[in-house]
């Protein structure tokens, strides 16, 4: 399933756990669809050094992409969570897209930056 291609209004449910992280087929769905969105750099330009550095405007920009493309339940239930344990998924979701966007500059990195290259 491609995400970006989801029609207005059409939304993957993903299911969270007690804690309030993804659990289920859909789940997986997620993190993929964060790991595209991180290497997107219309959502997160690797200009900055570290995640704090980058706006929260951006930071901001990529949840409401999350909030237009996913609904959160908690597994027991099929009501979609309210604003408070949506919160949590947030939190979650930062964690998730901080440790991922940092893998993605880490890689760029190891492929092209050549320490022994004079920089003028």
């Amino acid at each position: 399933m491609d995400i970006w291609e989801l029609s207005e209004g059409q939304r993957v449910n993903v299911k969270v756990n007690n804690l309030y992280q993804p659990i289920g087929e859909e789940s997986t769905c997620l993190c993929r669809f964060i790991g595209t969105m991180v290497r997107k750099a219309e959502f997160a330009p690797i200009s900055y050094l570290n995640l704090h550095e980058m706006p929260n405007n951006k930071k901001e920009e990529m949840w409401s992409t999350i909030e237009l493309k996913f609904q959160f339940q908690l597994f027991d239930s099929e009501e979609d969570v309210d604003k408070v344990i949506l919160k949590h998924v947030k939190k979650w979701f930062l964690l998730d897209m901080s440790t991922k966007w940092r893998q993605w500059t880490n890689e760029l990195k190891s492929q092209i930056f050549d320490e022994n290259q004079i920089v003028k």
